[in-house]
């Protein structure tokens, strides 16, 4: 599926975080700053694009964990009975 699966906020907040990344990437230089670039940059592209992989497949994960729920049993009437208490 590739439709939009993020609000207003997290895009927004996607874009505006993934720029700084950029930013700060490029200022650190090197092999470690290129790899922060590279991240920041899908960053961007989810708060672009609306959508994001990740998001859908644990959002799946959940729906097929919570298929069936299935209520704790009432407890017997002989296990209501008041417990005797312990002396203090």
């Amino acid at each position: 599926m590739n439709g939009q699966n993020l609000g207003g906020w997290e895009r927004a907040i996607s874009v505006a975080i993934g720029l700084a990344g950029v930013g700060k990437g490029v200022r650190r230089g090197g092999i470690s700053g290129w790899l922060e670039v590279a991240a920041a940059v899908l960053v961007v592209k989810r708060g672009l694009t609306g959508h994001c992989a990740l998001k859908e497949a644990f959002s799946g994960l959940e729906q097929a964990a919570v298929v069936e729920v299935h209520p704790l049993p009432e407890p017997s009437p002989q296990r209501r009975a008041s417990r005797p208490r312990a002396s203090r």
